[in-house]
């Protein structure tokens, strides 16, 4: 460990300029004016000092001008900035809440809202549906079944499942009125037993889904329990010929024990969603 002694003093040393002369002043008088010299540099009445400035001065005192009002300007942004950090590299400064999420930006158009970073698939499940075990999460599967897609789809939309009052919607009512044109799969029985396939095992809906839709798809399905005059929705995604389901309702990717219970003979509803625009105005009513 290295020791320092600091020497302390209570002398007082002043070193002045070579040449000095304590009480000598080049441009003043013994009795405080000035001499014709001082005049001269200082202006003829003494009470302004009027520098006469060389094109080299000038423009030396423009650059430190420039520096003066640029740090200025860094400064206010910057303060904006911390006062507000959702400021965006567009220019744009959007008044987002301490509660808001940072993941959420409004247009300032108007608009669905997009989120300002992609999120990850467990991300997106988690926040599908917030009323989860709440009373308001009760008949939310199809809200949150648009809500997941809308979320992971490539445009990433910022919207969650929006309460009904308990009350089950129609899933493809819903669908083809957010997604005007679509055509959606929703006879009792189709005629070609595509219901029958869906319902009998998880490998025969994988196949009838690949076989109806493609390598690359994804949408929603609405099935029917056994013995019972009510179901459930989840979605569905093909990627690269692999089929996998997802409940966003309850948060979770494992949903193969739910063919235990579906009714092969009941309603089946199917509908493709990749690729659609939303309505915004219809949306509204089930997302937000």
């Amino acid at each position: 460990m290295n020791a320092y002694k600091i020497k302390y003093s209570d002398e007082l040393y002043h070193h002045g300029i070579l040449g000095q002369k304590w009480g000598v002043r080049r441009f003043q008088n013994s009795d405080g004016s000035l001499t014709s010299e001082g005049k001269e540099r200082y202006g003829r009445s003494g009470s302004k000092r009027s520098l006469k400035l060389t094109d080299k001065q000038k423009k030396i005192a423009k650059i430190g001008a420039a520096v003066v009002v640029t740090g200025l300007a860094a400064y206010g942004v910057y303060s904006i900035y911390k006062k507000n950090p959702s400021v965006l590299s567009d220019g744009k400064v959007f008044n987002l809440t301490e509660s808001s999420s940072i993941s959420k930006i409004e247009h300032p158009t108007g608009g669905i809202p997009k989120q300002l970073k992609p999120e990850s698939f467990k991300e997106s499940l988690s926040k599908a549906n917030p009323y989860i075990g709440k009373p308001e999460g009760v008949n939310i599967c199809n809200q949150s079944a648009l809500s997941g897609f809308l979320r992971s789809c490539k445009e990433h939309y910022d919207v969650v499942a929006k309460p009904n009052g308990g009350k089950m919607l129609d899933l493809g009512g819903m669908v083809e009125e957010v997604f005007p044109g679509i055509e959606t799969m929703k006879p009792k029985r189709m005629l070609d037993g595509s219901a029958v396939r869906f319902g009998k095992s998880v490998s025969d809906a994988k196949a009838m889904l690949v076989e109806r839709f493609g390598k690359n798809a994804e949408g929603v399905v609405g099935i029917q329990w056994k013995n019972a005059d009510y179901g459930h929705t989840f979605n569905w995604v093909i990627k690269d010929g692999e089929v996998s389901f997802i409940d966003y309702s309850q948060a979770s990717d494992d949903v193969i024990r739910y063919w235990r219970q579906i009714d092969p003979q009941g309603h089946l509803t199917l509908a493709r969603l990749d690729g659609l625009i939303p309505n915004e105005d219809t949306l509204k009513k089930y997302c937000g």
